[in-house]
């Protein structure tokens, strides 16, 4: 049923080890790091955020005052850090 499937995802969620590194070096697309300063899910949001931009040789946006959610929070930010990235990795389609 639904309920059951909505539980078991929730129990998977809640009990599930602390996320490995190990994903960064997999990452072989164009990513850009976006985290808020003030992030309440890290204890250093500005170590983990360096940690995986240096990792995935990704660009590295911090967000002043954001918690977990700065695109909502200071959407000019996040637009002014993900255009420019778009318009460096975006590759024309030619017909």
């Amino acid at each position: 049923s639904a309920l059951r499937t909505r539980r078991n995802a929730t129990r998977a969620y809640v009990t599930a080890a602390p996320m490995s590194e190990a994903w960064l070096d997999l990452v072989t697309c164009p990513a850009l790091v976006v985290m808020g300063t003030a992030d309440p899910d890290f204890a250093d949001p500005v170590a983990v955020a360096e940690l995986q931009a240096a990792r995935m040789g990704a660009p590295l946006t911090l967000v002043e005052g954001a918690g977990h959610y700065p695109h909502a929070e200071f959407p000019e930010v996040l637009a002014g850090s993900l255009l420019p990235f778009l318009a460096r990795v975006h590759t024309p389609v030619t017909a």
